[in-house]
């Protein structure tokens, strides 16, 4: 079986990919001078990074740190549809979530340095771990949208963590992280645009997101 490290590079390729073939793509054939769905300058972000990445993966001493790169979560399809279902998230936000056989979802964070599967793992611990998450969640998700939501969340949950170090060297044996955080750190308030923007890249209105916003406690709303 794939080890989630593997998961991750699979899901990277899947998402650079389409962020290339976006730019290329008219956000809207009818009026060309909109422009691509994807400005070029933000398709090649990460660029440096991915290229070196599969570039040196037939050497045999070559290290991801951490590892997994970014937060990977395998979970049971509650839809039961093994369709090419699939949420593709770019710039600034980066995630991938889509549909595997055996009726499991995959959902990939990219560039959280897998801290948002730890901050869930750490709220989850005394509770019975990520399993119980994963059955509440079920229960108050629509099916039809089941990965629409569950990456809306993850994301969220990523932007509520205010210490993941972005910084990245790039080495000869390998790929690595600036020294992650002992002790996680949570934003003190959560700003609507952003709440909208991450939940227009994964498909809801507005509305959604206001509802969201809306649910926060008063003080924690920037």
């Amino acid at each position: 079986m794939a080890t989630e490290q593997e998961y991750y590079l699979w899901a990277l390729k899947i998402r650079y990919c389409l962020s290339v073939i976006d730019s290329s793509l008219p956000e809207d054939r009818a009026k060309p001078e909109k422009g691509p769905m994807l400005l070029e300058q933000f398709s090649t972000i990460g660029h440096d990074v991915i290229k070196h990445a599969f570039k040196h993966l037939i050497e045999d001493k070559f290290f991801f740190m951490p590892y997994p790169f970014g937060s990977v979560f395998i979970i049971k399809n509650p839809s039961q549809d093994e369709g090419f279902g699939l949420v593709d998230v770019s710039h600034p936000h980066w995630a991938l979530t889509i549909a595997l056989p055996n009726n499991r979802i995959l959902s990939v964070i990219f560039t959280d340095r897998g801290l948002v599967k730890r901050s869930l793992q750490e709220q989850y611990k005394s509770k019975g771990g990520l399993s119980i998450l994963w059955k509440e969640f079920e229960k108050s998700t629509p099916t039809g949208f089941f990965s629409q939501h569950l990456t809306f969340r993850l994301l969220l949950m990523q932007y509520q963590l205010s210490n993941i170090p972005y910084g990245v060297s790039l080495k000869k044996n390998g790929v690595y992280s600036k020294k992650l955080p002992n002790k996680l750190k949570y934003r003190e308030k959560l700003k609507l645009p952003v709440i909208s923007q991450i939940a227009e890249f994964c498909g809801f209105s507005k509305e959604v997101a206001q509802d969201v916003y809306r649910s926060l406690p008063a003080n924690y709303r920037g």
